[in-house]
């Protein structure tokens, strides 16, 4: 019984369980073989498309190429004669031309119409035959299809001439898949072929190429004399040029079928100065290039020529290169200024510099900017900076002191440098900056400038507002002597021990506020914001007017003495420029403005205004030296460069610098008018009172590539003539203004109905629309 149990157990099927089991297994071992065979399949796919496009591309390919092997010349443009030429701007078409001895053909590779869809991606071969003795193509161009699915034919001909190698790819699209072959082909025939060689009997000897040696040669000129020459490339070794032998071999060796009479080449020189270089002899296997070294390299315009040797109709050139620094040129690119006038006024105490070409600020930088005449050679510079007294006197010495100024970089491949002066510079003396070029030590260039003088100090303040006067000091050295009761004696006052004061009957005002008296420092302020004038008498406190003191006091001989009423002065303000009251300014750069403002201590921005308008404007704008107000002018920006004072500080030389803005493409028709004012001054007196303020003339040079201004047609101020002539002989002179501050001359006349002007040795025309003279 129990054996039959276990031989039934033994006997029974899968479970279910089993069953799902083993199918979810078999499931995915379908399902991952099966994916494996796509995948394969689809590689194996593409790997054959690939192979089957450079497959048909290299037959393509090897097509051009039989052609090519076989031509004697390759070019881009078919011609009516039996040539073809090279054109850069065409990449998509090759011309060759071959010859047999009974036959000569062109053959011209091309893609279709470009405009047929249906054509475009196919690449043609047109071939057409050439009757030497006719000088004429004979029958029809035939046509034959080279190529399908061919989106892109490049052809490249720069290595044609000296190489004999066409370099061209086929750019292939098929079934969504692309290829891009590229090929080159040597044009074994074109080295031992005569284009214009006729039918030649076997026996006649044909040239077939030639050559020439060296291909490319560079000489050195140091110091206006060749020292040294390189063949081929500059990592060769140099050959030294002696004195009394400055020659350079070339040989030309030309390569013939059978034997000829003569292997002579006729030799010649192309774009050379004949005054410095000739060939001999003109006829030979080998020619010398002799260079007379006593001539002038520098003043010679010429830096590259050619030697050519030329047999029947081929030529061979030699290019030669100087390599040579004429001259170098210094000038800075920013942080140096023009000197002004107001520098010799007492309160900057300058003086020009000897030889200055500009002037840097003290403790300030300059960029200096080489412009170097030089050829086939690198800008590499040596840099050194010498000083000496600003009068000229003394020799130039090399400044090795920091604290006089330093130079950036002592050598460099870029040409700009930068300058600093440090804080021991000075309008006394002057600074050279010396570049020389590293490739010829002998080529030197130079910039000199001077330092602007230190603006002196304000001064003591007497009589003036908005400052704290030392009423002691005042007393003691400006006030000789004080009457004494009944006039009988003078006393001179030693010491102030206090004082006093009233405004008079004609002012409403509280003295103990308007002015202010520190027994302690001795000091007098009289402050603008405390006088309580009516409406009609607030303008009188910027006229001249009287202070009562009443003033307890120490004499010399050391009595102490009152006095009862002393009348201190105050002067009238007003307001005057220290330097030129007209300016020329071009797009891009600045100009400063230099005022004077007399008695009064410019302690905070909002006392000094600037408005500006156009000349022919009526109305001024706001006042532009308020934050976020300086640069809402059209065509300037100014600002306002100098320190304010303060109560302790006197300041009444103010400087504000004008830029010219390069935003807009039009040119103020006439000078614009900067109007600088003491502002409440200004605004109290309703702008009426010509002492509150001085309106400077500022021109935005609008002559093209000059700072110059020269006034036009739409002008309304300055030169311009009711009529002028119609011709350059009847041209009217005007004048104008350039950045020195210098008056220029300019003639104008009109050509139809355009304005020209004469300048210098140019001729401009009128622009009327942006208001400038365009070259």
């Amino acid at each position: 019984m129990d054996l039959r149990k276990r031989k039934t157990e033994k006997n029974r099927g899968f479970s279910i369980v089993e069953f799902l089991v083993a199918f979810g297994i078999l499931s995915v071992i379908v399902t991952t073989v099966g994916y494996m065979m796509t995948t394969s399949s689809k590689t194996y796919s593409g790997l054959s498309t690939e192979a089957q496009l450079q497959s048909e591309a290299q037959l393509v390919a090897n097509g051009i190429s039989e052609l090519a092997i076989d031509s004697f010349d390759a070019g881009n443009t078919a011609e009516s004669d039996y040539t073809c030429q090279i054109d850069d701007s065409v990449s998509d078409k090759l011309v060759l031309l071959s010859r047999t001895r009974t036959e000569s053909t062109r053959y011209r590779i091309e893609r279709g119409d470009q405009a047929d869809p249906s054509d475009k991606n196919k690449l043609y071969l047109y071939t057409q035959s050439y009757d030497s003795d006719a000088n004429a193509y004979t029958g029809t161009e035939s046509k034959a299809l080279l190529g399908q699915y061919i989106e892109g034919f490049d052809v490249k001909l720069d290595r044609v001439k000296d190489e004999n190698i066409i370099s061209f790819s086929l750019t292939y699209n098929k079934n969504g898949r692309s290829y891009v072959g590229d090929y080159q082909v040597l044009m074994r025939n074109r080295a031992y072929a005569d284009p214009d060689a006729k039918e030649a009997k076997p026996e006649d000897p044909q040239l077939r190429a030639l050559t020439l040696t060296p291909k490319l040669v560079f000489i050195d000129v140091i110091n206006n004399k060749p020292v040294q020459y390189y063949k081929d490339t500059l990592s060769a070794s140099p050959y030294t040029i002696t004195s009394g032998n400055e020659k350079i071999d070339f040989v030309a060796t030309p390569i013939y079928s059978g034997t000829p009479e003569s292997t002579d080449s006729t030799w010649s020189l192309s774009k050379a100065d004949a005054n410095i270089f000739s060939l001999s002899p003109e006829t030979g296997s080998t020619s010398t290039l002799v260079i007379d070294p006593s001539q002038s390299f520098i003043d010679s315009s010429c830096t590259e020529l050619d030697v050519v040797a030329a047999q029947q109709s081929l030529k061979k050139t030699a290019r030669v290169k100087l390599r040579i620094v004429k001259k170098i040129g210094l000038n800075s690119s920013s942080g140096i200024t023009s000197w002004k006038s107001s520098y010799e006024s007492a309160i900057y105490g300058g003086s020009k510099a000897a030889e200055a070409e500009g002037y840097a600020q003290p403790n300030g930088t300059v960029i200096v900017m080489a412009s170097i005449d030089q050829y086939n050679v690198n800008s590499a510079l040596d840099w050194k900076i010498y000083y000496r007294a600003s009068d000229g006197t003394g020799e130039w010495t090399e400044c090795k002191d920091a604290s006089y100024a330093s130079i950036a970089a002592a050598s460099t491949t870029r040409t700009t440098n930068t300058i600093t002066l440090g804080s021991s510079a000075t309008n006394s003396m002057e600074f050279k900056v010396e570049a020389t070029s590293h490739f010829d030590p002998s080529v030197k260039g130079s910039y000199i400038f001077g330092v602007v003088p230190t603006k002196g100090s304000g001064g003591d303040g007497f009589h003036s507002r908005g400052f704290y006067v030392n009423m002691n000091d005042y007393f003691t050295k400006n006030v000789p002597a004080l009457q004494g009761n009944g006039n009988e004696r003078q006393y001179r006052v030693a010491k102030v021990l206090d004082m006093w004061f009233d405004a008079g009957s004609n002012y409403d005002v509280d003295p103990g506020k308007a002015f202010k008296w520190d027994k302690n420092s001795q000091c007098l302020y009289i402050d603008y914001d405390s006088f309580q004038y009516s409406s009609e008498q607030r303008a009188t406190f910027y006229g001249s007017f009287e202070i009562n003191i009443h003033l307890r006091y120490i004499d010399v001989d050391g009595v102490e003495r009152e006095y009862g009423v002393y009348h201190y002065p105050v002067h009238g303000v007003e307001i005057t420029p220290t330097g030129a009251g007209s300016v020329c300014i071009q797009k891009g750069k600045s100009s400063d403005l230099d005022v004077h403002t007399s008695y009064y201590n410019i302690s905070k921005r909002e006392q000094l205004g600037i408005y500006v308008k156009e000349a022919s404007d009526t109305d001024f704008s706001g006042n532009l030296n308020r934050e976020g107000q300086e640069a809402t002018n059209k065509y300037l920006t100014p600002t306002v460069t100098s320190s304010y004072g303060d109560v302790n500080t006197y300041v009444d030389d103010m400087t504000i610098n004008v830029a010219a803005k390069t935003s807009t493409k039009d040119y103020p028709a006439d000078y614009m008018v900067v109007r600088t004012t003491v502002d409440d001054f200004y605004n109290v007196s309703k702008h009426g009172n010509s002492k509150a303020y001085y309106d400077f003339k500022v021109y935005v040079a609008n002559v093209e590539g000059q700072g110059t201004y020269i006034p036009g047609p739409n002008s309304k101020f300055g030169s311009w003539p009711s009529s002028i002539g119609t011709a350059v002989g009847s041209a009217t002179e005007v004048s104008g203004i350039d950045t020195t501050g210098k008056t220029v001359k300019a003639k104008v006349y009109k050509d139809g109905n355009k304005y020209k002007c004469i300048y210098g040795s140019s001729t401009y025309t009128y622009n009327k629309t942006y208001n400038y003279w365009k070259k």
